[in-house]
């Protein structure tokens, strides 16, 4: 006997964020770095033409000239509360 598995739902294109601190302890002052990580399973982020938002905690502000993509400077555009950052992601 033959037996087939076809797959019949229709096939998604995940988008995957995740978001780290490099610290679970913090005082006042202290400056806490996160890494993000954009992953897609058939898209590269130039296909999704996408812009990140990321809502700081409360306590938290930007700190200007911190923000990097594979190591070159990515400012984002930054709400009047300091807190709400936008990202505009480019091309590969």
């Amino acid at each position: 006997s033959l037996v087939f598995d076809i797959p019949l739902d229709p096939r998604t294109t995940g988008v995957f964020l995740t978001k780290e601190a490099s610290t679970e302890v913090i005082e006042v002052g202290d400056f806490v770095q996160y890494r993000v990580r954009v992953q897609s399973e058939s898209l590269t982020i130039g296909e999704l033409s996408a812009s990140l938002v990321d809502q700081l905690p409360p306590g938290f502000r930007y700190r200007p000239g911190s923000a990097r993509l594979d190591n070159e400077s990515l400012e984002p555009a930054v709400d009047g509360s300091g807190t709400v950052l936008t990202f505009t992601l480019p091309p590969p």
